[in-house]
């Protein structure tokens, strides 16, 4: 929220509260944490105030009572709705209610009439327990153990194995797969010396995608700011109007950057495969094996991390936000631990979000899928091949069309706001459906795939586009005085691995300026 006079900001009452969580723990205190919604009681004039800053959609300028100024901005918290933790009964000794929850409601209110006139209701009691209270170990917690404890076995035998094996004779690949020693060198290794050189080529577009990565994962920290009980709410408010929190917003265009490398990266490997490979020609058979490959890269770890979110994350903290932060997450990570297993978690109990971020996970393997059996069964024809991406492509951008304008949904941009980040989008149809569904990247990925046809055939081809009259070149390698359209438009005698993807008699440059002059 932005507000001209910052002083009338500071004259509302404070979003958030928490009472010191280990006083009231070396107390044996309650601690009670909720949600309050404000009601009129003696200051209707801050009431309606904070009315006007809790309507999310409006962008007029107002004036009213207190403020000369409001831009009603949508980057804000709910004004309306106060959350409060405190310690029972050392902040409310003086109410003596039935329950802790009419106590706490009890005190809060009597806080808020003190303090600003206005009355609250408690709408959302997350908790009131004795404060410090320890979790019990339970048979998920005990299995995740057992498992770990397995693995590190397992990496202690292959790391010994390697460290005294003798190095003259044939290592059993079975135990080197487990040494960390031989893992470290392999994830080190620069692989560009004496590989293929069309692979090392490609080195820049490895950078990128590995940067997008990054700005995937720097995204969603963002949310976890937004689940705490900020001291100063105010400076995220302001803070989604910076020119780089657009960028970190709009996560569509940063998600959907990595699908259409990843997708290139796919497609461009597999028909290197293909051609290096005469005699093993792309076809469905080798699907499962793809995937197989694929699930043994990310499952491992994606498994291992899910384990242990659903059970001794709960135990490694605590305070007055562990409860409804990490042993919900946890909880429902254990309701939900086969859709996320799958890679499904996005389309099955999609409001359960355990690990939001791992929707992305869940997308790039459905993508993978889709990619992965669209080339195996094109990569034989590339000619074909671009006509039936550049028509899927057309498709998917219509299908995603009709799904936004039927379903009345948003982009991303439009759904960062405070108070969205902090509940982590409940309900929200356009988060579930269409940002964090497979058809809103579908695009993406098949752009990648054509990329990857067009790329590789050039190539095939004998194309270079440095020797190429468009980029200040003469004209194809071998062959002097042809036009650069004749490189894209090689004759019927041409003998390359894959058909041309041009038609023979395209106009030259020269004929297509003419006819645009």
């Amino acid at each position: 929220m932005y507000v001209t006079d910052v002083g009338y900001y500071y004259e509302l009452p404070r979003l958030f509260h928490l009472d010191d969580w280990e006083e009231c723990a070396a107390r044996d205190g309650r601690y009670c944490l909720g949600t309050f919604d404000l009601m009129r009681h003696q200051n209707d004039r801050l009431y309606n105030v904070i009315q006007v800053l809790a309507k999310l959609n409006h962008t007029s300028v107002v004036a009213i009572n207190m403020f000369q100024h409001v831009s009603r901005d949508r980057y804000r918290f709910n004004h309306t709705r106060l959350h409060r933790g405190l310690c029972l009964p050392s902040s409310c000794a003086h109410f003596h209610e039935h329950s802790p929850r009419a106590q706490f409601s009890a005190c809060v209110t009597n806080m808020t009439q003190d303090l600003y006139g206005l009355e609250t209701n408690l709408t959302e009691l997350q908790y009131c327990k004795t404060a410090g209270e320890k979790r019990p170990l339970d048979q998920w917690d005990l299995s995740f153990l057992y498992g770990a404890g397995l693995l590190l076995l397992a990496n202690v035998l292959g790391t010994a194995y390697h460290v005294m094996a003798s190095k003259d004779g044939i290592l059993i690949k079975q135990l080197m797969a487990w040494s960390l020693v031989e893992n470290w060198r392999r994830l080190t290794a620069d692989h560009s010396k004496g590989g293929d050189a069309r692979l090392s080529a490609l080195k820049p577009i490895q950078g990128m995608k590995a940067l997008t990565l990054v700005l995937v994962m720097l995204a969603h920290s963002v949310l976890a700011y937004h689940l705490t009980y900020l001291y100063n709410p105010r400076f995220f408010e302001e803070s989604s109007h910076h020119i780089l929190s657009a960028y970190l917003q709009n996560g569509t265009s940063i998600v959907q950057t990595f699908i259409m490398v990843s997708s290139f990266l796919l497609a461009y490997n597999l028909l290197l495969h293909s051609a290096d490979n005469p005699k093993k020609q792309l076809s469905l058979k080798m699907f499962p094996r793809c995937l197989v490959h694929r699930i043994a890269r990310i499952s491992p770890l994606y498994v291992f991390v899910l384990g242990l979110a659903a059970t001794w994350w709960a135990h490694a903290g605590d305070g007055p936000l562990w409860s409804p932060m990490v042993e919900d997450e946890a909880a429902r990570c254990r309701n939900k631990w086969w859709p996320q297993v799958l890679f499904v978690n996005n389309v099955v109990k999609p409001d359960d979000r355990c690990l939001i971020h791992t929707w992305f996970l869940a997308v790039d393997m459905q993508l993978y899928i889709i990619c992965a059996v669209l080339i195996l069964l094109l990569g034989r024809w590339p000619r074909v091949a671009v006509k039936i991406l550049a028509v899927c492509i057309f498709g998917s951008m219509l299908m995603n069309f009709a799904i936004i304008y039927n379903w009345q949904l948003k982009p991303m941009v439009l759904l960062m706001i405070p108070e969205l980040m902090r509940t982590q989008f409940p309900g929200e149809r356009s988060f579930t459906w269409l940002y964090s569904a497979p058809w809103d990247s579908l695009p993406a990925a098949l752009i990648g795939l054509l990329t990857a046809f067009l790329y590789h055939c050039h190539q095939e081809d004998g194309y270079q586009p440095a020797k190429s009259r468009v980029f200040g070149g003469s004209s194809c390698p071998g062959e002097a005085g042809r036009s650069w359209d004749a490189c894209l438009c090689p004759s019927t005698s041409y003998t390359g691995s894959y058909p041309s993807l041009y038609w023979r008699n395209a106009p030259t440059l020269t004929e297509l300026l003419s006819l645009t002059l």
